[in-house]
């Protein structure tokens, strides 16, 4: 899972299922960061208390969905990165996109719920898949969400 966690210049999907139980504040989703913090570390996480995914470098805040998620339902959430430019979806509607030449080459533990800078998802995450070297969901054209669990290969 460490290898995973360490995306280099290259492309990536990070996706999982998420319910929030309330105001999501500073809630992690998938995050390989610690509480150092540096540009070559990424999170997935909800930073305050409207509901918005954000994706988190160690250092800024580049990628802030344009929309909120709803406590008590299942939302789909993928950040993806092709050629540069990441691409953030909220249940298959493209809702953010930001491009940087960063190395993602920390290679730290990958957590799942929670990290070493941020506080504890109050909620569920489920179908949980961090995909080195493939944008599954290229560019920002909206896609059919999964309702089911990935296959298990």
């Amino acid at each position: 899972v460490t290898e995973l966690a360490s995306f280099g210049y290259g492309d990536f999907t990070v996706e999982c299922f998420v319910q929030h139980t309330g105001n999501a504040n500073d809630e992690t989703l998938i995050s390989n960061r610690n509480a150092g913090g540096s540009n070559t570390m990424w999170s997935l996480h909800y930073f305050t208390t409207n509901n918005e995914p954000r994706w988190h470098t160690g250092l800024a805040e580049d990628g802030v969905s344009s929309v909120t998620t709803t406590p008590g339902t299942f939302h789909h959430i993928a950040v993806t990165r092709e050629n540069g430019t990441h691409y953030m979806f909220i249940d298959g509607a493209h809702r953010a996109t930001w491009t940087d030449s960063r190395n993602y080459s920390q290679i730290l533990h990958l957590s799942v719920g929670e990290d070493d800078h941020a506080g504890v998802l109050n909620g569920f995450l489920d179908s949980v898949r961090v995909t080195y070297g493939v944008a599954r969901y290229p560019g920002s054209s909206a896609f059919t969400a999964p309702t089911k669990a990935f296959p298990k290969r």
